[in-house]
């Protein structure tokens, strides 16, 4: 069977470790490319380059769970096709991220290099403390981050090979996320 890739946008009233567990055994192992939390929840876009089970599978039974207030779950092939940008962009707006200024060629560069457990491109959240919803983000390449190391780019465990049927525990989460601020004291308001 042909594994299919996904790209989850979660709204969730609960913590990430519990949302983070309940997509690794629900959808497939994957990593959080891009969390905002408000105080009340958090929107998380997550990359799941093998997933566990069909979509609908996956769509169904993360919308029975309690804490996760909206979702939007979008399959993509792996190099992801031209045609599946479109519902990657909705995915994105469905947790605030307007990725209307990025082109399609950035987008193609990003998720694939995030679906193959690479670090060479992030979301750049530069300025939406300031902004209203939705958030307008660009796609930058890692070496532009300032502080930036080349340790930084390399492969992510998420690219291993990983048992279809494990069922993940606290114990199997590592600290494994980084996430990248920008901001002065202008953006705190």
């Amino acid at each position: 069977m042909l594994s299919t890739s996904y790209l989850i946008a979660v709204n969730a009233s609960s913590n990430e470790i519990e949302i983070m567990l309940t997509i690794y055994n629900i959808a497939g192992k994957g990593t959080a490319v891009c969390s905002q939390s408000d105080g009340t929840g958090t929107a998380t876009l997550w990359m799941i380059p093998k997933g566990k089970k069909s979509r609908q599978e996956v769509l169904v039974q993360l919308k029975a769970v309690p804490s996760i207030v909206s979702l939007e779950v979008v399959a993509l092939s792996n190099p992801v096709k031209d045609l599946e940008l479109t519902n990657a962009r909705a995915a994105m707006a469905h947790i605030a991220l307007d990725a209307s200024e990025v082109t399609n060629a950035e987008l193609l560069q990003f998720i694939n290099d995030k679906l193959n457990g690479q670090y060479n491109y992030y979301i750049d959240l530069t300025g939406v403390r300031k902004a209203s919803h939705p958030f307008k983000v660009r796609i930058k390449p890692l070496k532009e981050l300032p502080g930036y190391s080349r340790d930084m780019t390399s492969v992510s465990s998420n690219a291993q090979e990983e048992d279809p049927d494990k069922v993940y525990t606290i114990e199997d989460i590592k600290s494994t996320h980084v996430f990248i601020e920008d901001f002065t004291d202008d953006d705190i308001e």
